[in-house]
């Protein structure tokens, strides 16, 4: 976004950067690592015109999705744009071979984290007393060939996203490296046979001037 918008200058705020080489980045682009939840965003009331916050607030209890909520809301100068894109974690479609493993262990992860999936369907609520002109979009991603391009690159990411919790699949399914990723392999593309998909919501908002 930086690299084609030249003129504007943007700030980016995560708690990781692992993925970021922060000796390349653009003239009008500044990072900022830190953790909301310890000190607030780092920047004045009234700062951005444009607020753009993705793959967060869908791992979030709903007390915390309001404190975020509320620290976008005091960044952000009345009349400006929100933007917040969501994926809802619950696979559509599913198979059995999926639920009864990797789909039990996501949605125990949920519950121990007080994780709720209704949360991203359901984000536009959370901004109705401080913005109008509320948006909430839903694109449905297929996961698998059946879906092309999008959802052979989809299904990659998946994986991906999988590997991230491997320990917890290791632990609680007895499972060793190669039988975990012996399983995914099957669960594409029995998720793909079964043309399973996963919704990506984009709540789009303006911050009201009262």
């Amino acid at each position: 976004m930086a690299n084609d918008n030249r003129e504007i200058q943007f700030e980016g705020f995560d708690i990781k950067t692992g993925n970021i080489d922060m000796n390349s980045l653009p003239e009008n682009l500044t990072f900022t690592h830190g953790n909301i939840f310890e000190n607030g965003l780092p920047y004045p009331d009234n700062y951005f015109d444009y607020v753009n916050v993705r793959s967060l607030l869908g791992w979030l209890p709903r007390d915390k999705i309001s404190f975020v909520i509320e620290e976008i809301r005091r960044v952000t100068i009345p009349g400006g744009k929100l933007e917040m894109l969501e994926t809802d974690v619950i696979i559509k479609n599913a198979t059995e071979h999926y639920e009864e493993k990797l789909g039990k262990i996501w949605r125990d992860l949920c519950a121990c984290k007080g994780y709720d999936p209704n949360n991203v369907i359901e984000l536009d609520k959370f901004l109705e007393r401080d913005f109008f002109g509320i948006t909430n979009s839903k694109l449905s991603i297929p996961i698998g060939g059946f879906g092309g391009k999008v959802g052979e690159l989809y299904a990659e990411a998946f994986i991906c996203a999988v590997t991230t919790i491997a320990s917890v699949m290791e632990e609680k399914l007895n499972m060793t490296d190669k039988a975990i990723k012996e399983y995914l392999s099957e669960c594409i593309e029995k998720l793909n046979i079964a043309q399973a998909y996963t919704n990506i919501y984009l709540v789009t908002a303006t911050k009201s001037f009262r």
